[in-house]
């Protein structure tokens, strides 16, 4: 969690002429303090709670909550406490329908053990573990009655939290810290998908208790949910780049061998039954809605590399590229276009983008002698059921451009590679994550500031008069 998200208990109603029923029944000692229970009834709630007998001494510590029992009231401060500090159990029921107000446990003023809170609707404001005042153990938060995340806490450090959608109701992915040094921490994330299950190792960077940047690093792994558990692809990455060896399966049991260095696809092996296989290779998705595949992209085959055409498919729209004996046509070579090029300044950004990218990275700005290269990254962190990726092609309405934020100049989009154009898109499971570059003319070295945008311009103003953001990286300092 990035922030405390609710506030619970908060209900103080100045002006209501409460009716105090105080009924000492017992005495019972709680460490080293005793307790003793009493019966309150107010215009709002009734039930019994024990209070502190001997927390004189306790001095409050800034920051920390505090609750007490003052003019028959439960009193929730910051630092502080007010009236006596609750010790022991508490369970309250609302005066209106008698369901359950809180039922939870305290040690010195301080919530201990499972704390649970409700609304008169007898919706979850609160279910928290405690220990002694500090997080420990499940703390479930939530909006409007519903789950929205469930953390593990270990004395006071998140140890993992689960987000929950809002509709269904259930899981869509899970952070488990790994280590955490200063303020870089490694994780393992889980992407629970409509279609897929997906977990990676991350790298991430904190600032003032917001995560900055969670890049992929180590290893990946990606896994269909239907019809049947099937793992489609694992690897390894390094920082946002695919490296080392990875893994890919396919329709009818056609398995890929590819070794990454840095995204660079230095070879690729098409087998089945451990052979070279010919053929046509199909990539499909099965959609548990039609109880079909869906296919995706054809890929022919020749002793194991690509030879012929490539397909991409979505719906009624294909596009295809040409490879020869594993290598692709020179037009959509990206190595080719960029030999004889030379960089004269090379910026690595490694910049996560806002909620205006989602899912946007972009890694690293080059300017050639010619050209402004742009690496970025997509990684579909929104949509559980899978999103289908591409970016119109240059010269087409909405293409990205480059825009300089000091001189408003805007550099249109000349060429993409290892993205799809126009209505022709490419399927990316939940979590996955596609690179990509585009290609703009070239800027001056002096260039400070840039946003990286599909349109002319950042944004638009709707008929509602609020601002509508496109897809995008926005203020790039280049240094």
């Amino acid at each position: 969690m990035l922030f405390e998200k609710h506030h619970f208990m908060k209900r103080i109603y100045s002006g209501l002429l409460v009716f105090a029923l105080f009924i000492i029944t017992i005495s019972e000692s709680i460490g080293q303090y005793s307790s003793k229970k009493v019966e309150i009834a107010n215009d709002k709630y009734y039930g019994t709670v024990e209070v502190c007998q001997g927390c004189d001494g306790v001095k409050p510590v800034a920051g920390q909550t505090y609750v007490g029992l003052s003019n028959n009231e439960i009193q929730i401060s910051e630092g502080k406490i007010m009236g006596k500090p609750l010790h022991g159990t508490a369970k309250l029921f609302f005066k209106e329908n008698k369901k359950p107000y809180l039922q939870a446990s305290f040690f010195a003023g301080q919530y201990h053990q499972q704390c649970q809170e409700w609304t008169e609707d007898g919706e979850f404001v609160m279910n928290a573990h405690y220990k002694k005042g500090v997080k420990h153990g499940k703390v479930v938060n939530y909006v409007f009655g519903s789950i929205e995340t469930e953390d593990v806490y270990d004395n006071g450090q998140v140890e993992a939290t689960t987000y929950f959608d809002p509709e269904s109701k259930k899981p869509i992915s899970k952070v488990k810290t790994l280590s955490q040094n200063g303020n870089q921490k490694r994780s393992k994330v889980t992407y629970y998908g409509l279609l897929n299950t997906l977990e990676a190792e991350r790298q991430e960077t904190w600032q003032g208790g917001q995560l900055m940047a969670a890049y992929y690093d180590g290893s990946f792994i990606n896994k269909n949910r239907k019809p049947t558990v099937e793992v489609v692809e694992k690897g390894q990455y390094k920082m946002n780049q695919k490296v080392g060896t990875w893994h890919k399966l396919y329709d009818n049991g056609v398995k890929a061998t590819i070794e990454y260095d840095h995204d660079k696809v230095k070879s690729e092996k098409f087998t089945k039954d451990g052979k070279p296989f010919t053929g046509e290779v199909i990539f499909s998705v099965y959609f548990p809605k039609k109880k079909k595949n869906r296919v995706h992209a054809k890929i022919q085959v020749k002793n194991g590399v690509r030879d012929g055409k490539t397909t991409y498919i979505w719906g009624k729209n294909v596009r295809s590229i040409q490879y020869t004996n594993g290598k692709v046509e020179t037009a959509k070579d990206f190595y080719t276009f960029m030999k004889g090029q030379t960089v004269a300044k090379e910026y690595t950004l490694k910049k996560q983008c806002d909620g205006r990218g989602r899912g946007l990275y972009v890694e690293k700005v080059q300017l050639t002698n010619k050209h402004t290269i742009v690496y970025c990254h997509y990684r579909n962190i929104i949509l559980p059921t899978g999103a289908g990726l591409a970016t119109p092609a240059p010269g087409k309405k909405d293409g990205f451009t480059m825009i300089d934020t000091q001189t408003k100049k805007v550099n249109k989009l000349l060429k993409s590679f290892f993205i799809q154009n126009d209505e022709t898109r490419q399927h990316v499971y939940y979590g996955e994550m596609i690179h990509f570059v585009l290609v703009f003319d070239k800027i001056p070295t002096t260039t400070k500031t840039v946003s990286f945008v599909e349109g002319d311009e950042a944004y638009v103003i709707q008929k509602d008069g609020s601002d509508l953001y496109k897809w995008g990286c926005y203020d790039l300092k280049l240094k």
